[in-house]
């Protein structure tokens, strides 16, 4: 999606408009329903881009206020005209009483608009009263972010059977990645009812930041020559993804051992945190070679010549042994830095900034165990250290550098690890 070029779905797909019932109207009328801060977040692009074809669509908004204070801040940013609000939300609401709330509420506004299809998005309780009221009335749903399982009707819950039951629900499916897809597919939807549209929540990034990102670190710092293509084709100027250490399947069985995980979940996440030859990479930046073009590689260093970590969560995790001893460990890993001319590019994660006073709920987590506010000294300290011999640069600053010098050519398909997990989700 591009605010140069609005269009919903790709430009190979159908026209939206052949989604709609053939009425006999001018204009056809979408009636978007959203509720919480996630959905207005993720449909906002959508809504702008239905807004640009005004001479073919009429936009009416709804909100159902499942979230009330998260959700307006969001609703105003994206400057989103709201027709009607269901102020659906009570203190102590069940879901049931929650989703049989927004359907009574919406059903009068179904009956006062008529639209000709109903826009929800994602697994929330506002999207399941949204498809079902729709369904009632005979009025085609379209579902944005349709075809995502868990595989677990517990997990998230009830998010997994509401998606689930959307599915059912809707006419037209839009699917963010092949996989989601796939899916769909394989559960006997039809093939002309489902469009691959891509992720509409990095349209939002563009919004919020004022440009579209350019740089991409993958989850568990894992990396495939399938994410080099898609950040090639989406067109980011550097990865940051690689760790180049020996410690990475150790670091990954800790994770899965204290991780609360499905066994499905668990085989989606065998890359995470590379394999044992991740080790031998550079930690210089360098380029991949993707078909006939080259993007950066940013790696997150390590210790020169020993090749093991050095960035924040792991000085947080050596504290909980002793706080002097991980300082002069990181010390000696930047003078390590200077002797062999390596600029250190550190990852620093949001859970370096919270402990365990502020979530339980991470508690798995190597380091979490640690109060936030020894978090904060032992960041701020490591930072003076770096400060003091090195200059400390925002990571597309470091990059911009690097791509202006000569760097290594490495072939991507070098790279021989397995898919990154929900890569797709960048297209």
């Amino acid at each position: 999606m591009s605010a140069n070029s609005p269009t919903l779905i790709r430009s190979d797909l159908p026209d939206l408009s052949s989604c709609l019932r053939p009425v006999g109207k001018p204009v056809r009328k979408v009636l978007t329903v959203f509720g919480t801060r996630p959905e207005v977040i993720k449909l906002s692009p959508v809504i702008q881009q239905l807004a640009a074809f005004n001479q073919s669509f009429q936009t009416v908004n709804v909100s159902t206020g499942q979230h009330t204070d998260l959700l307006y801040p969001f609703v105003q940013l994206f400057d989103i005209p709201v027709a009607h609000d269901l102020g659906a939300m009570e203190p102590g609401q069940t879901p049931n009483q929650l989703c049989a709330r927004v359907m009574s509420a919406l059903d009068y506004v179904l009956s006062e608009e008529q639209p000709d299809l109903i826009l929800v998005q994602g697994d929330t309780t506002t999207a399941l009263a949204g498809a079902l009221a729709g369904f009632h009335r005979r009025i085609p749903v379209a579902h944005v972010e349709a075809g995502l399982r868990s595989g677990n009707l517990s997990s998230p819950y009830p998010e997994e059977i509401n998606r689930r039951l959307i599915t059912g629900l809707a006419s037209y499916h839009f699917a963010v990645t092949t996989r989601n897809r796939d899916t769909l597919l394989a559960e006997g939807i039809a093939r002309s009812s489902i469009f691959f549209t891509g992720n509409p929540v990095v349209d939002s990034l563009k919004t919020i930041l004022g440009q579209r990102p350019i740089g991409f670190r993958g989850p568990g710092y894992s990396l495939s020559p399938a994410t080099l293509r898609v950040l090639v084709r989406r067109g980011y100027q550097y990865d940051a993804s690689t760790l180049p250490t020996f410690l990475g399947p150790l670091a990954r069985a800790y994770y899965l051992m204290t991780a609360k995980l499905t066994e499905e979940e668990k085989q989606k996440r065998q890359v995470l945190f590379g394999k044992l030859r991740d080790g031998l990479q550079p930690l210089k930046p360098y380029r991949w070679q993707v078909e006939d073009r080259t993007i950066v590689e940013i790696p997150v260093t390590t210790m020169p010549l020993f090749k093991v970590p050095i960035h924040f969560s792991y000085l947080i995790y050596l504290s909980l042994y002793s706080t002097s001893l991980a300082l002069q460990y990181f010390n000696t890993a930047l003078k390590l830095c200077r002797l062999r001319g390596v600029q250190p590019s550190l990852l620093l994660h949001p859970l370096d900034l919270l402990g365990s006073d502020d979530t339980q709920d991470l508690s798995f987590f190597p380091g979490m165990k640690v109060a936030s506010e020894k978090k904060l000294e032992i960041v701020s300290r490591a930072l003076h250290l770096m400060s003091d011999q090195f200059t400390i640069l925002a990571l597309q600053q470091h990059a911009g550098k690097a791509n202006a010098s000569e760097l290594t050519i490495v072939e991507s398909k070098t790279l021989r690890v397995g898919e990154t997990y929900n890569v797709e989700a960048l297209r």
